[in-house]
């Protein structure tokens, strides 16, 4: 026997993160603007498709995809489970609406991600010279 006991790291944890409705809403709050710009980031510095505008704009694409099921799946649920955690109307405090803005300008974030993550990527290999092959 090891001594692992994993009720006990359970409970660390549980103590750290408390997670009611509220926390939660302020979790998918942050998700919802890093979750698509971490996976635009992370496409656009994939080494295919070799043309960059391609890449690009698969990148912000992917980035929108995750943005509309994010919101649709985390998001809006989060929200109406604070709203009604809270005592009142869940649109009274959260609008629901909001797959509509996601799909309309779900783009955007992931955009930004994009030019700087390559932007970025221009500027160290300016900086730092190509290693020699020999």
């Amino acid at each position: 026997m090891s001594g692992f006991d994993p009720k006990w790291t359970f409970r660390i944890r549980a103590s750290l993160l408390p997670m009611n409705p509220q926390n939660l809403f302020h979790l998918a709050a942050v998700g919802v603007i890093a979750l698509p710009c971490i996976v635009a980031g992370a496409t656009a510095l994939l080494s295919r498709p070799k043309r960059l505008p391609l890449r690009v704009m698969s990148a912000i694409f992917a980035g929108w995809v995750v943005a509309v099921y994010f919101t649709e799946y985390a998001y809006n649920p989060a929200g109406i489970a604070a709203g009604i955690d809270a005592g009142v109307d869940p649109e009274m405090r959260f609008d629901n609406n909001a797959l509509a803005s996601a799909i309309l300008h779900g783009w955007m974030y992931p955009a930004m991600a994009v030019a700087m993550v390559l932007s970025v990527r221009a500027l160290i290999r300016k900086v730092r010279p190509p290693a020699r092959r020999a």
